[in-house]
């Protein structure tokens, strides 16, 4: 009697979880598309925290906002920083440690570091994780290093993908439970094998939305610099602005000619051995059906001997 409602019961518990999965993460992601074009883009160093749902704060003729409405405000926004240093140094060891202890006393720390060292020419490739309301301070930290000669800074509005994650999660969450108090009532075999694969399945998949979000809460709670120590007579190769006209049109069609020049004797040095082999198998064939035409032409043709005459 109770395997026919308990079927049911999961069965739209399933539905529900599926559709409040889609629903729930559309919702969020348009109040935050209609806020994120009325609000500007913080500046670099700004607190990037996340979404705040404030039900308390009134609306314009002091009426609260509807229950679930989203509030983004100018420090509210998921924001992801990321940037590259190339700086000139005189010494790239001294250097080095100095990046690292800027990024320890902002409350970062070094994610990785390569060195060569081979003096004058060493660098340094350091990687550092930054808190992101310490971002613009640190770059110039390390900008004053030595010379710089290249930056590049990058930013990255994630809010709406922070909010659809929260979201599927919370539906995810709601469905477990519900299959979980299911399974506590379940009293056929049939039953509980059904509803604890649902359960192993919302499960594993609530699993992978949270490292998702955990990823994402990291890159937007510590931004990343890429610093590149080079000491003095080391060759840096900057990238060329492209000129506006005919002389930068000009220039960009030179670049690309040299490119293909060193692409097409790059693929002819490949091919080479490769062909010398086949140039000498085709020789040796040619060689070898040549020689047997003329020993055919050379042995004379044998005729037979005339019949006797009849006497």
């Amino acid at each position: 009697m109770q395997k026919a409602p308990l079927f049911v019961a999961a069965l739209a518990v399933a539905l529900l979880a599926g559709c409040g999965s889609s629903n729930d993460g559309k919702a969020p992601m348009s109040g935050g598309r209609d806020t994120a074009a009325e609000a500007p883009a913080p500046a670099a160093g700004g607190d990037a925290k996340g979404f705040s749902y404030d039900t308390d704060a009134g609306g314009e003729n002091g009426a609260k906002p509807q229950e679930g409405q989203v509030k983004t405000a100018l420090g509210d926004r998921s924001i992801v920083y990321t940037g590259s240093l190339t700086v000139r140094v005189t010494d790239v060891e001294v250097s080095s440690a100095k990046a690292a202890t800027i990024a320890t006393t902002a409350g970062g720390f070094v994610g990785s570091e390569k060195r060569i060292h081979t003096a004058p020419d060493s660098q340094a490739f350091v990687t550092l994780r930054i808190p992101s309301a310490k971002f613009q301070s640190v770059v110039t930290d390390l900008a004053a290093l030595g010379t710089e000669l290249n930056r590049e800074i990058a930013t990255d509005d994630v809010t709406e993908q922070s909010i659809d994650l929260d979201a599927r999660i919370a539906s995810l969450r709601t469905s477990v439970e519900s299959l979980r108090r299911l399974l506590s009532k379940s009293g056929s075999l049939a039953d509980t094998i059904q509803l604890e694969q649902q359960l192993t399945q919302r499960l594993g998949e609530l699993a992978s939305l949270e490292g998702k979000k955990r990823r994402l809460d990291d890159l937007v709670t510590y931004s990343t610099i890429t610093v590149n120590l080079v000491g003095p007579a080391v060759v840096i190769d900057l990238p060329e602005e492209d000129e506006p006209g005919f002389l930068g049109g000009l220039k960009a069609g030179w670049r690309a000619f040299i490119d293909f020049l060193q692409v097409s004797s790059a693929v002819l040095g490949f091919l080479l051995p490769f062909l010398v082999v086949l140039a000498v198998v085709i020789g040796i064939v040619w060689y070898l059906r040549r020689y047997r035409r003329r020993a055919k032409a050379v042995t004379p043709a044998v005729t037979p001997a005339p019949p006797a005459a009849v006497e």
